[in-house]
């Protein structure tokens, strides 16, 4: 008889953030991307869904991502579709054209307008400073961890990060 909210069980995650890339690495605006994950075992559809606040991109109609794939966005895809090939979705940044490298808040919002993920990163306090100019992105940990806190995320073991693949600090 009491009123429940129904929790959305079927989003996407912002699951790694390259917010400053390293100068052996090249500029911020063509190495910086927010990968989502689909950390689920069914495919799900991101048609009009955005993310908003310390970037603008809208994924167009027919953005599928699979059971357990990603999704990147980029300011500039040519780069990424050059590092990656032609299988990892890729959706352009409109509007800005640079993450603060010194954190700030990344939306995801639903066709409907409430947000479905949110994540404030920085480089100071609880948050890993690994992955401020050092060559490695900030990776999530995975599911099981809450992505809107800091202990959920571990510099990248990587140069450039572990874009539209598992994150490289994931233990098989």
């Amino acid at each position: 008889g009491s009123a429940c909210d129904i929790a959305a069980w079927d989003d996407a995650t912002i699951s790694e953030i390259h917010y400053n890339p390293s100068t052996a690495q090249g500029l911020d605006s063509e190495y910086e991307f927010v990968e989502l994950m689909n950390p689920h075992p069914f495919a799900i559809d991101l048609s009009g869904w955005s993310l908003a606040d310390g970037i603008d991109a809208t994924f167009p109609m027919g953005t599928i991502v699979p059971a357990m794939g990603f999704l990147l966005t980029v300011n500039d895809t040519a780069t990424y579709r050059t590092l990656l090939g032609p299988f990892v979705q890729l959706v352009p940044w409109s509007g800005t054209f640079s993450l603060h490298n010194s954190g700030e808040t990344l939306r995801l919002i639903r066709p409907d307008g409430s947000e479905a993920d949110v994540v404030a990163y920085s480089d100071t306090g609880a948050w890993t400073n690994e992955a401020d100019g050092a060559g490695g992105s900030l990776e999530w940990k995975g599911p099981g961890w809450d992505n809107a806190q800091p202990q959920s995320w571990a510099g990248s073991n990587a140069l450039g990060g572990s874009p539209g693949m598992e994150n490289s600090t994931w233990s098989d």
